[in-house]
């Protein structure tokens, strides 16, 4: 192999993906249905609205959120009780009209209220985490579908809807043309 071939071989672009448009939300089901049964694994779809089925066929697991805010409102109701027992029955206890130290219904608005703030500093960080946000880079292979022209000219009645196979997981054997032939059935 000589250095000329060496140069050539280096400046070649990679294939990472396929990107396809598709003029209705059925077209765009029908072709991610296809496109996993074919062996595909790492598929995303964009579309302007909820596409329903779209989150089962593409594979996509169930969302973590729920169980983060369940865990900040555990935290922040636990640590909002510990906090007031702490300050007024350990730390700096004061007998006042004869009202025992840790007087639970005396604490109830402030262990509400932390329950609530860690619960919804806990939504706001896990979505965060869970879309994986801030994004960094250019994706994989500079791929976005936002580059489309329809999605760039994008206005009116018009919605374009794009499913992304990035198939550096793939099918064994598979090739770039097997790939878009899928997404033109």
């Amino acid at each position: 192999m000589s250095a000329h071939d060496v140069k050539t071989a280096a400046a070649a672009p990679e294939i990472f993906g396929v990107m396809a448009e598709f003029a209705t939300p059925r077209d765009l089901l029908h072709a991610a249905e296809k496109v996993r049964a074919e062996g595909y694994v790492k598929l995303d779809a964009y579309s302007p609205f909820p596409v329903h089925g779209l989150d089962r066929v593409l594979g996509v697991p169930g969302s973590k959120v729920p169980w983060i805010v369940l865990a900040g409102a555990i935290a922040g109701g636990i640590g909002g009780l510990l906090l007031q027992w702490w300050t007024s029955a350990v730390d700096y206890p004061i007998k006042i009209a004869g009202k025992p130290f840790f007087s639970i219904p005396a604490f109830v608005p402030v262990t509400f209220e932390l329950t609530i703030l860690l619960s919804a500093f806990a939504a706001v960080f896990g979505m965060l985490f869970e879309v994986s946000l801030p994004v960094t880079g250019e994706g994989v292979g500079g791929l976005h579908p936002q580059t489309l022209p329809s999605f760039i000219l994008a206005q009116g009645d018009y919605i374009p809807i794009a499913l992304v196979s990035y198939f550096v997981i793939r099918k064994a054997g598979a090739s770039y043309s097997e790939v878009f032939f899928l997404f033109l059935l």
